[in-house]
């Protein structure tokens, strides 16, 4: 401040234009190359541990942290929703989800492609 306590400046969020968001043919392109990699592992894990997450991540569209906190109590299969309450933060901490709010994603049928 400058002296005077009358006035608070707000920081507006800052806007992200350059998010993409890969299409289904983008997608299916990286899972082909992944699989036809020489490579039995991918990050240190199996190849098809590797795909599944990506997938995970792609269909539902789960963050990582989220997808890396899901627990078997947070879905319900009937209704195949899955609720996202918590994420693991960058430091392995259970947190809540960006923005602070719980949330839920639909699982799709298995095969979907």
């Amino acid at each position: 401040t400058i002296g005077r306590t009358d006035i608070q400046l707000r920081r507006e969020k800052p806007v992200h234009n350059d998010v993409h968001f890969l299409t289904k043919k983008e997608f299916a392109d990286l899972i082909d190359f992944i699989r036809l990699s020489n490579h039995d592992k991918i990050a240190g894990v199996a190849k098809s541990t590797y795909i599944a997450f990506l997938e995970c991540l792609f269909y539902t569209g789960l963050r990582i942290g989220e997808a890396f906190y899901i627990k078997e109590i947070h879905f319900d299969p009937k209704t195949r929703i899955l609720k996202v309450e918590h994420q693991l933060n960058d430091k392995f901490q259970v947190v809540r989800p960006k923005w602070g709010k719980t949330r839920k994603a639909v699982i799709p049928k298995a095969g979907v492609k």
